[in-house]
């Protein structure tokens, strides 16, 4: 997750939001563009037991 979301979700939750920021592509990663976050999604859809387990753990 980037710092652009971070900073986003922070300065929603300082509004009254509450604000889930999640690691959707796991481990740190994101995209900057399009066809990058294809290319990470497309590894979720081939092994979704991996991005429910990875969702399901503790931040």
């Amino acid at each position: 997750m980037g710092d652009y979301v971070k900073n986003r979700a922070k300065q929603l939750a300082a509004l009254g939001y509450l604000v889930f920021a999640i690691d959707l592509y796991g481990k740190g990663k994101y995209a900057d563009n399009p066809t990058e976050a294809g290319k990470l999604a497309s590894e979720l859809y081939k092994n979704p037991d991996i991005a429910k387990k990875d969702l399901m753990q503790p931040c």
